[in-house]
């Protein structure tokens, strides 16, 4: 039997059948806070039936991310491991950059994206530092040049 496409999965009623589906009422995803050129990030369990936009529908707040790094150099990170867990545990739909994000925490398997992302700022700062030897050793022979 084909589905219509207007056909929501909100329609169907709550039962433990809609499990079976494999449909998934809850997701955590990033919420985006702070200002323009500062933002901020809360992790959020919401509806997956609701618009992204759509603040004021969160569930809970399992965690808050910070992506500029500090003073030291650290990028601030506080989960609600106990909560995530639980989450997790009853079959919650995770985005992509909370699986990351979880990955990076130790929570979940790395994200196959992580290790590519990885490779290529490792190759990035390689071809950085040749070209720094390269200007070195032509700004080298320039000044020999300029000295005779």
């Amino acid at each position: 039997m084909r589905v219509p496409r207007y056909f929501q999965y909100s329609m169907i009623p709550v039962t433990l059948d809609r499990e079976a589906l494999g449909i998934r009422r809850f997701q955590i995803r990033l919420s985006r806070w702070g200002c323009k050129n500062r933002p901020f990030f809360h992790l959020i369990v919401t509806k997956t039936s609701l618009p992204v936009r759509k603040r004021w529908e969160t569930i809970e707040q399992v965690g808050t991310l910070d992506p500029f790094a500090n003073e030291n150099g650290e990028k601030l990170v506080s989960l609600n491991i106990e909560r995530l867990n639980h989450y997790i545990a009853h079959g919650v739909l995770l985005s992509t950059p909370v699986v990351m994000l979880l990955g990076m925490a130790g929570l979940l398997p790395q994200h196959p994206s992580s290790y590519r992302m990885a490779w290529r700022n490792r190759h990035e700062l390689k071809a950085q530092k040749r070209l720094n030897e390269l200007e070195t050793l032509l700004g080298g022979n320039e000044s020999e040049k300029e000295e005779a």
